[in-house]
């Protein structure tokens, strides 16, 4: 993924973060905490972040399948390594993760089992999961009609 990293690879293509107000803001250096939201990515990298995902059980991949097995279980949700798992009104079993820093926030959400998902990229700090959802529910009815 040639277009992912924790550094600003090339600043030119990096969309500048808002707050909630529309006010742009400074990206966040989190140099001690890189692993808690300094990636920076395109929408074309995380794509095929998510197909590796969807199809993390099969040999071609290099994503394990133990990311999204849970090491702790609640009673409607589980937590894996940096994924949370739960399972939809439809029965849907749902891997999803959301991130935020200042500007910017993200959704990722896919079934391994129906094989899609959807990735929501934001440089603002209005909430997503909205949009993530919608737009799952309404390609599940697509797919599945």
């Amino acid at each position: 993924m040639e277009k992912t990293s924790n550094e600003i690879i090339e600043k030119e293509n990096i969309a500048r973060g808002h707050n909630l107000r529309g006010k742009p803001i400074p990206n966040w250096d989190l140099q001690a905490l890189k692993g808690a939201g300094a990636i920076k990515s395109s929408i074309s990298n995380m794509l095929k972040y998510l197909e590796s995902n969807i199809n993390a059980d099969e040999s071609k991949t290099v994503i394990s399948t133990q990311v999204h097995d849970p090491i702790f279980s609640g009673d409607k949700k589980h937590v894996g390594i940096t994924w949370f798992t739960s399972e939809d009104k439809d029965g849907y079993k749902i891997i999803n993760h959301k991130g935020a820093t200042g500007g910017y926030v993200s959704n990722i959400k896919f079934t391994k089992d129906r094989k899609f998902g959807v990735v929501v990229l934001s440089n603002s700090t209005l909430a997503v999961t909205p949009v993530a959802n919608l737009v799952f529910d309404l390609l599940k009815i697509k797919k599945f009609q």
